[in-house]
């Protein structure tokens, strides 16, 4: 089988170890990939997030889609140029919206899903927003994945969302301004676990340390 490094690299996806950052997330996502086979013939994956570089492919969808060839997969993104690939792909299906927008995020949870990929605006409004409304929509056993937490497009002044998960992994549940004490105390109760993962982008220093986070559901939650 061909290693979904190789999918990344061939589908010019950052996610892979050659193309733009290079982050070379790509050996923990096959891990986990590897993982939710186990539990299921057909895995549903939903990302937020379709390109870079203001062009209208989308190589992630397409990585997952040939690596795993059997599952069902959901993209998501502000740029309605993305519908173009509605209806190309039996298993491909695309939705539009803004994900820092709790209503346009609805439109995603009429299904569940194994995994959730947010590589979306990167924004830590736009990112814990996304989680607590969306966390629900994991099924048990599967991940909330968000990518890049070390760099956001913009000045922040709000709990950023590295600072957030590295307090929940140590048993720190503290809140922030977008996800509130009583609806950290409900996610909690459901999360078997908070892992990070370096990204090996050689662009960024030492900011790269715990620039992926992956947070996984109770398998009896």
């Amino acid at each position: 089988m061909t290693s979904l490094t190789d999918l990344a690299n061939h589908y010019k996806s950052d996610k892979g170890n050659t193309y733009a950052c290079a982050h070379h997330y790509t050996p923990k996502y096959e891990e986990l990939l590897n993982i939710l086979k186990n539990q299921t013939d057909t895995i549903r994956l939903l990302e937020i997030g379709l390109c870079r570089n203001g062009g209208d492919t989308i190589p992630s969808l397409m990585m997952w889609k040939e690596f795993l060839n059997k599952g069902h997969f959901t993209g998501f993104d502000i740029n309605s140029v993305f519908l173009r690939h509605n209806g190309q792909y039996d298993n491909i299906e695309i939705k539009v919206g803004d994900q820092s927008n709790t209503n346009d995020l609805q439109k995603l949870k009429t299904q569940k899903y194994n995994i959730i990929i947010d590589d979306g605006y990167h924004a830590s409004k736009h990112q814990q927003i996304s989680f607590k409304t969306l966390w629900d929509s994991v099924e048990n056993g599967g991940y909330y994945v968000i990518e890049d937490l070390h760099w956001q497009p913009e000045p922040e002044s709000c709990m950023p969302t590295k600072k957030l998960f590295e307090s929940w992994a140590l048993q720190n549940y503290i809140s922030s301004e977008y996800i509130s004490a009583e609806e950290v105390a409900g996610i909690i109760a459901s999360i078997e676990k908070i892992e990070f993962y370096d990204s090996k982008s050689v662009l960024w220093g030492n900011a790269v340390k715990n620039a992926l986070v992956y947070i996984k559901k109770q398998s009896n939650s």
